[in-house]
């Protein structure tokens, strides 16, 4: 107590009194370090270790200079003086100040049960607006009070947050039907936080954020086979074949960092307001959003580790990555808040298959553990190919054969699997370690490794219908993605002009001449022949993805893109006519994300599809010590 009374109220004696070799420079470093009035003390350890060393340099030149042995001894004691000092001060500063947590703190702030879309601290930092879909219902907008488990409609039904301004002002997602996403494409408007109408302001608007003032809003959308940053609406900042989202700006409003995705996983780029842009090093897997911290110098986000688990990590615009949480279930970091807290969803992740074998009258549960990616299915329906990525599985993706019949899963190795063989004797896939894809056999015999010639990313791969060639969208290092033709088992892949087209699904036509392609949100599907000619659009197919082809090659399978349940329609590819075909929604299940990975056989009766869900997606506040 004597102690206590002494620091709160006596200044201490000068060190001069009881050692007369301290330099005056120390003396008044340790002066300060004792202030009784915090601001006056150092703020930091980086501004202590500088006064630190120009106190150093500033003192050993001259008195070097006289040189002796009485000097060398007084300079080599005094790191040690100077550390005991140090920590004396900082242990005497601590105990005037609060203490600070060394764990982190987590505070739930929804707790109904669904799926969270997009959120975002309100200007008072106090109060939470986010998008959410809640037990089933259609995406729509909440705010919460921290503090107050209960959250408030905002009015806005069927829309998701893009993103709030300083001045309270919403940007919304209009025609939201389901998340698979932080944000997912739809009308961007703007609306008052306190409810009104949303005026709408653009379609096919990928994301958005509000610039400091609050006055404009920078976009992600795609144009053109190119997803493209603006700001303002309408000038490029920032343009690329590869996916872009997720943009931020800096607190000082000068630049702006968002996501950009490719087959190797996602990177950071940071823009400034005329365009020139830089993308920090390294790559990482599972972001799906991320926050500027509240200085300005560093950028925050959550990756995924091998098996749905999460890490939180605060990168430093050098691109140096300093982990600070992990957490076994997945999550996103949406927001940080000017004191330094986490807005944050914390969720359980399942992807599951669900399959409607031959002959029978409804879908069978063909998921194995709880992270299984349908790949495809067999031609005669009896068969589906998947990927697990679960702990269980052992290994950060194993690829297993399962018969629709609901027998047990049959292990073929582990990495990643591409596609199933027409005659369902190979699987095309990329081994754990292999630096490209191999044909792995469903029977006996040994895995036959495939020439990858000048692809080193990987990402969409499939064989032809006669089983004698596949494609592969990959691209060679430091370049953008492309398509390439291989024949098997020896080939070289060969460029096939296809540049800033992607596909999905069962791409090639069963005469193996054609492949049916998608550029954009704005742009119907097309087809591209193989011979070099003219692609032609199909009609009456914006914001849908392939899924396969009619036996007759008439027709294509397309699914209309984001959202679940999933609607199937058989399209003429000749003149655009369509007519429903299939609605894929797994029973019982109400808080599915999406529907990804549809597959028809050649009955056109059986069927497979794969789906995820998160069996609890809640928000978080997170204190986490630095």
């Amino acid at each position: 107590a004597d102690t206590m009374s002494a620091i709160l109220k006596e200044d201490p004696p000068d060190l001069s009194e009881t050692n007369r070799s301290v330099p005056p420079g120390l003396e008044r470093l340790v002066r300060r370090c004792l202030e009784k009035n915090p601001p006056q003390r150092f703020q930091s350890a980086s501004d202590l270790a500088y006064e630190l060393e120009s106190m150093t340099g500033a003192s050993s030149t001259p008195v070097a200079a006289r040189s002796g042995r009485s000097w060398s001894v007084r300079r080599a004691a005094i790191p040690g003086l100077v550390a005991a000092a140090v920590v004396a001060a900082f242990a005497a500063g601590r105990l005037l100040r609060a203490p600070r947590a060394t764990v982190p703190s987590f505070v739930r702030v929804t707790f109904r049960r669904g799926n969270i879309g997009l959120a975002r601290f309100a200007p008072d930092g106090e109060t939470v607006v986010y998008g959410a879909s809640w037990e089933g219902a259609p995406v729509a907008v909440f705010s919460s009070r921290i503090g107050n488990p209960e959250s408030t409609p905002l009015g806005y039904a069927k829309a998701n947050l893009a993103a709030i301004s300083s001045t309270g002002e919403l940007a919304l997602s209009l025609r939201e039907q389901s998340l698979s996403g932080t944000a997912g494409v739809g009308t961007l408007a703007r609306a008052p936080i306190g409810g009104g109408l949303p005026r709408p302001i653009l379609d096919f608007v990928d994301a958005a954020d509000f610039a400091p003032d609050g006055k404009d809003l920078a976009i992600v959308r795609i144009l053109g086979a190119r997803s493209r940053l603006e700001y303002p609406i309408g000038k490029v900042l920032y343009s690329t074949a590869l996916h872009l989202d997720s943009p931020r700006f800096s607190p000082g409003g000068d630049r702006i960092a968002l996501l950009e995705q490719s087959p190797a996983g996602s990177s950071i780029v940071v823009a400034d307001r005329n365009g020139k842009s830089a993308r920090l090093p390294g790559t990482w897997q599972g972001i799906a959003s991320l926050a500027w911290d509240s200085s300005g110098s560093a950028i925050w986000l959550a990756a995924s580790g091998e098996h749905g688990d999460s890490t939180i990590y605060r990168v430093d615009l050098r691109g140096r990555p300093t982990p600070l949480v992990s957490i076994p279930d997945g999550s996103i970091v949406h927001d940080v808040a000017r004191d330094g807290r986490i807005l944050l969803e914390r969720y359980h992740p399942r992807r599951a298959i669900m399959a409607r074998p031959p002959g029978a009258d409804s879908e069978r549960d063909l998921s194995w553990f709880d992270l299984s990616d349908l790949t495809d299915m067999s031609p005669d329906g009896t068969t589906v190919l998947f990927t697990e990525r679960s702990a269980a599985g052992g290994k950060p993706g194993s690829f297993f054969l399962r018969k629709t019949d609901g027998s047990a899963a049959v292990k073929l190795g582990d990495g990643v699997a591409y596609d199933l063989s027409p005659d369902g004797r190979w699987v095309l896939a990329r081994p754990e370690g292999s630096p490209g894809l191999a044909l792995v056999p469903t029977g006996t015999g040994t895995p036959v490794s495939l020439p990858r010639g000048e692809i080193e990313l990987f990402g969409a791969a499939g064989f032809f219908p006669d089983g004698k060639r596949i494609f592969v969208v990959g691209a060679p290092a430091g370049n953008l993605p492309r398509w390439y033709l291989q024949d098997l088992p020896n080939g070289t892949p060969r460029r096939f002009n296809a540049e800033g087209y992607g596909s999905s699904g069962k791409p090639i036509s069963p005469d193996g001449r054609q492949v049916v392609v998608y550029r954009d949100w704005q742009e119907d599907l097309s087809i591209l022949p193989f011979d070099g000619g003219p692609s032609r659009p199909i009609p009456n197919t914006k914001q849908m993805d392939p899924v396969g082809w009619t036996n007759d090659g008439r027709s294509i399978y397309a699914v209309e893109s984001n959202s679940a349940p999933a609607r199937i329609f058989r399209v003429d590819v000749a003149t655009g006519s369509r007519a429903p075909f299939l609605t894929l929604a797994p029973a019982g299940v109400p808080t599915v994300t999406r529907i990804f990975n549809p597959r028809i056989a050649s009955d056109g009766k059986s069927y497979a599809y794969g789906y995820s869900t998160a069996t609890s997606s809640d928000l978080y506040l997170v204190q986490v010590p630095r």
